[in-house]
C-alpha cells in the first residue's frame, strides 16, 4: 500500500502537480487562515494534515473520499477535520476555499473545541457563511475587524459540528455581561480566542451563544462598536481619518470610509463636519479610551 503524502500546515505535499494556489496564512486567534484555489481538474492524492482543520467552501465545489466514505461539498459548506485524516480531493471544475489551521495546543487544552469524529474522521455542517462573496478578499485585506470575522465563523462552524449544548437554556449565561464589559473596556478589538479564554470558555460554544442571546455575532459586535467609536472620535476630535481608521482596527482609511458610509449613510469626513462643534484642536491632547 502506498504511504500518504503529509500535508503540513496545509500547503505541502509530494505530488507537486497537486498543490493549489495558497495565499500567505493570516493568524487570527487560535486558526492560521489562508484562501486555497484550485483549478479545473486538479486533484490531491491520499495525504493527512499534521493539524485539525476548518474548511469553508467560497466558490465551485469539490469531492473528498477516505476510501470508506465520499463526501462532495458546495459554495458555503464547511467541513471540520481530524488531524492525520488520510482523504483524497478532486477538484472537476476548480475550487476556492478557506482553510484555518488549527493550533496542536488548543486542540489538547481543550478537548471539547472539536466535535466527536465519527470513523471518517471528518464532519461536513453548514456555516455560516452564505453567501460566500467577498471573504476571501476579507483575509488578503487583513485587518483587525475582517480576522475577527472570519475567526467567527470558523468557531461557528466548530460549534455546528459539535451540536449546540445551550439549546434549552432560558436565560442568558451569566459570563454575558462581563464578557461585554470587556470587550468595552478594549481600545482596539481583541480575538475571540483571548475573550473566550478570559471567561475560561470553548470559544465555539461561546461565540454560538453569543449570537444566540445577542442576535449577532461577535465579529458583527465587534465592528458595530468601532463604528461607533470612530464616529465618536470624529466628533470629538481632529484627528487625521486615517490615524482613527487605524486605531479602530480598519485596515485603512478607505475601508473605514466604505463601512462607515454604509452603516451612517455618509462618508466620515461629510459626518464630521456636520457633528464636530470643534473646527480646531491639536491631536496631542486626545487621549484614547
Amino acid at each position: 500500500m502506498d504511504q500518504p503524502a503529509r500535508v503540513r500546515g496545509g500547503c505541502c505535499i509530494r505530488d507537486s502537480g497537486a498543490l493549489g494556489d495558497q495565499s500567505a496564512p493570516k493568524r487570527i486567534g487560535i486558526f492560521e487562515v489562508s484562501v486555497v484555489r484550485y483549478p479545473p481538474g486538479s486533484h490531491l492524492p491520499r495525504h493527512d494534515h499534521d493539524r485539525a482543520s476548518v474548511l469553508i467552501v467560497l466558490d465551485g465545489e469539490f469531492g473528498e473520499t477516505d476510501g470508506r466514505t465520499r463526501r462532495a461539498c458546495t459554495p458555503g459548506e464547511a467541513l471540520i477535520r481530524a488531524s492525520h485524516h488520510r482523504h483524497a480531493n478532486r477538484f472537476p471544475s476548480g475550487c476556492t476555499v478557506l482553510l484555518a489551521m488549527i493550533d496542536h495546543d488548543a486542540s489538547i487544552r481543550d478537548p471539547g473545541l472539536l466535535p466527536r469524529f465519527d470513523r471518517s474522521g471528518s464532519r461536513a455542517c453548514a456555516s455560516a457563511a452564505r453567501p460566500t462573496f467577498g471573504l476571501a478578499d476579507r483575509v488578503l485585506l487583513g485587518s483587525t475587524l475582517d480576522l475577527l470575522h472570519i475567526e467567527d465563523l470558523m468557531l461557528e462552524a466548530l460549534s455546528l459540528g459539535a451540536g449546540d449544548r445551550d439549546a434549552r437554556a432560558m436565560n442568558p449565561p451569566g459570563w454575558l455581561k462581563e464578557t461585554l464589559e470587556f470587550i468595552h473596556a478594549q481600545p482596539a478589538p481583541a480575538p475571540i480566542s483571548r475573550i473566550a479564554e478570559r471567561a475560561g470558555l470553548n470559544p465555539s460554544h461561546m461565540a454560538r451563544a453569543f449570537r444566540r442571546w445577542r442576535g449577532c455575532t461577535l465579529s458583527q459586535y465587534t465592528r458595530r462598536l468601532a463604528l461607533q467609536r470612530a464616529a465618536d472620535d470624529l466628533c470629538s476630535t481632529t484627528l487625521p481619518l486615517a490615524s482613527i481608521a487605524r486605531h479602530r482596527g480598519f485596515a485603512d482609511q478607505s475601508h473605514m470610509t466604505r463601512e462607515f458610509a454604509r452603516v451612517f449613510g455618509t462618508p466620515p469626513g461629510a459626518f464630521r463636519n456636520a457633528h464636530n462643534p470643534c473646527k480646531t484642536g491639536r491631536a496631542a491632547d486626545v487621549r484614547w479610551d
